[in-house]
């Protein structure tokens, strides 16, 4: 339960740093998390599910659609990996 929930403040955290995790990454930070779980893919489907509501709160998805709007700037790169990410968590998450 400890890995879970440190897993969880990771991924949080990271929605606002400035480099977006990779489906890999997660996948390879899931595994790691549930590796020593009773029933690990039970823990895997909890910390997909978990980290679908964190997904809800990512600023940097957000920011980019916001910036799009009006007309600013974005990274595309990085908009499109945070796309990339959400896509991902809403294919583990259900």
């Amino acid at each position: 339960m400890k890995k879970l929930l440190l897993g969880f403040i990771f991924i949080t955290s990271a929605a606002s740093a400035t480099q977006i995790l990779e489906p890999q990454e997660l996948q390879k930070l899931t595994n790691t998390i549930c590796s020593q779980h009773s029933d690990p893919s039970l823990c895997v489907k909890a910390f997909y599910k978990v980290i679908s509501y964190a997904k809800e709160n990512d600023d940097y998805f957000y920011y980019c659609q916001k910036s799009k709007d009006s007309g600013m700037s974005t990274d595309k790169e990085l908009c499109n990996q945070s796309k990339i990410l959400r896509d991902f968590i809403d294919q583990n998450a259900n």
